[in-house]
């Protein structure tokens, strides 16, 4: 892996180009930004090799260049966050292929017997340096990386996101390089191993500290950039239902009633008729007319592995929808060859659920916040919605099944899943 950026919850964890930057600054574009690079100076030719990748901060979209004043950690309010530098990554472990489980028994006979295979929950180790102009700087630095760490608390996890290699000198599109992993967890904390100083001088402590903390990762795969785009319908069908029945059918009306007897002696036992609510709520389609629209899926980009997952992001229109979807390979319309399937009932006007086969849930969108949903995300046996995961090798078609002339539009992101 690229050791020289990581995103956690979506924000920079650690960035190598922003330490260097800052070990060897520019010509200040402000007063601030001058008085920043006065009271944090190191040594020249500190940095004896520099293995970041020039190009990040145009990559990542960031402000260039790359100044202590617009660092993640700085606060005007704490002077010492001007005194921190920056985190440098210099070992990774964990990053590699998902961890395997399989038991072999011995058979009563030759040979052996195996279990199933299972994909284990990862274990990531990080080692890095703080560096520092003094001692209360890489100290704060240190509790600023810790209180990030903390983003990585909640059950659920968080992301990780970082780049698969270095993109330097190869003809590798560096947004394919994109890589993130899901349900990540803070394990252990921030362990300090070495601490010196850079200066020589007296009355000082350290202000470089090599540190290391551990990560646990609860889906154990790795998921390559995201293929989004707004569905656009290849075709739509509007089929009509037509009943039948035999043409010289009595009225059950006519019918005269068949007389019963009942014993004297034992009361019949009476049993009470009250309607009852059907067990799956979604799923149901109109019995006059239902439009079937359909869809080609896009192919996943910049993972080889032959597993692709697809989130789908519904959004009403002016109506209530109720709606649903599935997977089949193109051109086939055999019953046995749908999967993925997904029921949306009674989305109110104008809301978003979003059905994430990354973090393995549903959940609605309000102003750009996850909120939970009741009642909305079903499929059409009853059984709880799981994440769609598909043959990377093939090629698929999402279908749409509803009352015809409802409004909705349909977000489809597809993500290469590595093993």
């Amino acid at each position: 892996m690229f050791r020289g950026y990581m995103a956690l919850a979506g924000a920079e964890l650690t960035n190598t180009s922003r330490l260097v930057a800052h070990a060897r600054p520019g010509v200040p574009q402000s007063m601030e930004e001058a008085l920043a690079q006065c009271r944090c100076t190191v040594p020249r030719g500190y940095i004896n090799y520099d293995d970041s990748w020039p190009g990040l901060a145009v990559f990542l979209g960031d402000e260039q260049p790359y100044t202590l004043t617009s660092a993640p950690w700085y606060d005007p309010t704490i002077p010492q966050s001007e005194e921190f530098l920056g985190v440098w990554v210099t070992a990774t472990d964990g990053f590699g292929p998902a961890p395997v489980d399989r038991q072999i028994s011995d058979a009563i006979c030759a040979g052996g017997v195996t279990g199933a295979h299972r994909d284990k929950a990862r274990s990531l180790t990080i080692q890095a340096i703080l560096i520092g102009c003094t001692n209360a700087g890489v100290q704060y630095g240190m509790e600023w990386l810790g209180c990030r760490l903390r983003d990585a608390t909640s059950l659920a996890g968080t992301t990780l996101e970082y780049l698969a290699a270095h993109p330097e000198d190869s003809a590798a599109d560096p947004a394919l390089l994109r890589r993130v992993m899901s349900r990540v967890v803070y394990t252990r904390e921030i362990r300090e191993t070495k601490s010196f100083g850079t200066r020589g001088r007296q009355h000082r402590q350290g202000a470089v500290k090599a540190i290391d903390w551990e990560m646990g990762v609860l889906d154990p795969y790795v998921y390559g950039p995201a293929t989004s785009r707004t569905v656009v319908w290849g075709s739509s069908v509007t089929e009509s239902i037509e009943w039948a029945h035999p043409p010289d059918c009595e009225d059950p009306g006519s019918c005269e009633e068949i007389p019963v007897l009942a014993s004297a002696v034992c009361v019949p036992a009476v049993v009470d008729v009250a309607a009852v609510q059907p067990p799956v709520c979604a799923g149901c389609i109109p019995v006059c007319e239902v439009q079937t629209r359909v869809a080609q899926v896009p192919a996943a980009e910049g993972v080889m592995c032959r597993d692709e997952t697809v989130t789908l992001t519904v959004t009403a229109g002016a109506d209530l929808v109720s709606v649903n979807f599935w997977f089949r390979p193109c051109g086939s319309d055999a019953a046995c060859d749908r999967t993925g399937f997904l029921s949306l009932a009674g989305m109110p006007a104008g809301s978003t659920i979003v059905a994430d086969s990354v973090l393995g849930r549903p959940y609605g969108l309000v102003n750009g916040r996850q909120v939970r949903q009741e009642g909305i995300v079903h499929t059409p046996t009853g059984a709880p919605w799981t994440p769609v995961v598909l043959d990377a090798g093939q090629c698929w078609e999402l279908v749409a099944q509803h009352e015809p002339g409802i409004d909705f539009t349909v977000q489809i992101s597809v993500r290469g899943r590595q093993s």
